[in-house]
């Protein structure tokens, strides 16, 4: 393949990573870190690999290899970095990418929570028109490096490694010699006790009603894709296994039945920075949690949604997801995610409201615009299916419309009451 993805990986050992983060934190803590950092940058990327680029690990210590395959599986080729210092390892890694006939070669480490997938492809796109493209770190350094030419693999010779001249030393090399270089936008990393302070927590809470069939499939996902700070399940009376095998992968609480409430509960109990109300039957884009936080720091906001996908060919389960990318189709099964302060202030989910979910939302557009994040979460059709593709949909939009109208509580209890076979999933639950 053309395009090479190195990602830069160290085994999580004491006093081999995060050294400045383990003298506030302690050892344990930096290797817990950096293992969390690694295995995020790993997946955010995941996607790419054998579709959009070759992505190999480099690894070291060299004797590790067979840990770092365990620690770090999927569709990668992992090779040792090798002796020398960092610079010297990046130049090897870079040469032996054009050596195997490689045009555009990228690297990253893994210290950047926010580095995505799109960032890389931005970077591999970049090196059309700039022979080097460099991702600027908030420190001075880089999160990011992108060469075309295996002679570009000068700018890591004579760098001061680990200080706040990187990047301007890097950038004064490549201008020297006359080399156009790209800039990507600027993002943090995480080196110090700071960086990781200024990185917010997310809470994931998920009610939860018999879902014994969902759950599990659910927490596994976020467990190995997403790896969420919290995870929180608060069951609202279940007569099946849910409590049992939620309980195997998340803290779990018990409410008084009904989302509000279960809702609200979780976020009364989290810990978290920014709050996640996720559906059982719901899964998360790749890298969801870095896009929030980066719509959330990009946009100035304090809350959002994505838009949201069934994965089913019915026209109209299509049209509605469609429907998603605007406003005034906000459901709670769309990923509602808001900062823990402004939750709060706003009292949270109206337990007394038929429809919490399309209430909480128009409650929210009164103090902002939420940010609506493109990548799409799947959810699950089954309610449509269940009640009729065509019936629900209409039934839907009149509830949303008699929310936004102002209808009384009473009038929107009638009206669930008259149409839904499932009172206890309201307007947004498919």
């Amino acid at each position: 393949m053309k395009r090479k993805l190195i990602i830069f990986l160290k085994r999580p050992e004491k006093g081999r990573v995060k050294t400045r983060l383990a003298a506030a934190l302690g050892e344990e803590e930096a290797v817990r870190v950096y293992k969390r950092l690694a295995e995020d940058t790993v997946n955010a990327v995941r996607p790419l690999a054998g579709k959009s680029a070759d992505v190999v690990i480099a690894f070291d210590p060299p004797e590790r290899e067979a840990e770092i395959k365990e620690w770090i599986r999927g569709p990668f080729r992992c090779v040792s970095q090798g002796e020398g210092d960092l610079g010297e390892r990046l130049s090897r890694a870079a040469c032996a990418a054009f050596a195997e006939g490689a045009e555009k070669a990228v690297l990253i480490g893994s210290d950047c929570p926010e580095l995505d997938a799109l960032t890389v492809n931005r970077a591999f796109r970049a090196l059309s028109k700039k022979e080097v493209v460099i991702g600027p770190s908030k420190d001075g350094g880089y999160y990011l490096i992108g060469l075309t030419r295996a002679r570009h693999a000068f700018l890591f010779d004579d760098i001061p490694w680990s200080t706040p001249e990187v990047l301007k030393t890097t950038l004064k090399k490549a201008n020297d010699r006359g080399i156009s270089c790209g800039l990507l936008p600027e993002k943090s990393d995480v080196d110090t006790l700071e960086d990781l302070e200024s990185f917010e927590r997310v809470s994931v809470i998920i009610p939860a009603l018999d879902e014994e069939q969902s759950i599990g499939p659910a927490l596994v996902d976020l467990a190995e894709r997403h790896r969420p700070d919290e995870v929180i399940v608060v069951d609202g009376g279940s007569r099946d296994r849910t409590v049992e095998i939620a309980s195997r992968y998340a803290r779990v609480l018990n409410a008084e039945k009904g989302r509000a409430f279960q809702m609200n509960a979780g976020a009364a109990a989290a810990s978290g920075d920014i709050l996640l109300f996720l559906h059982a039957d719901t899964r998360l884009p790749p890298a969801a949690l870095l896009k929030i936080r980066e719509a959330l720091r990009e946009g100035r906001k304090h809350s959002g949604r994505f838009r949201m996908s069934f994965g089913h060919p019915h026209p109209l389960l299509r049209f509605y997801a469609f429907q998603t990318r605007f406003h005034f189709f906000s459901y709670g099964d769309q990923g509602f995610f808001v900062r823990k302060v402004l939750f709060q202030k706003m009292g949270g989910f109206d337990e007394e409201a038929p429809l919490e979910d399309v209430d909480f939302y128009r409650r929210l557009l009164k103090i902002e615009t939420p940010v609506i994040i493109r990548d799409p979460v799947i959810t699950s059709p089954r309610r449509f299916l269940q009640n009729g593709v065509v019936k629900q949909k209409l039934i839907n939009a009149a509830l949303a419309a008699m929310v936004y109208a102002g209808f009384g509580k009473e009038a929107l209890r009638g009206f669930q009451r008259a149409w839904y076979k499932d009172v206890r999933t309201p307007c947004g639950t498919a």
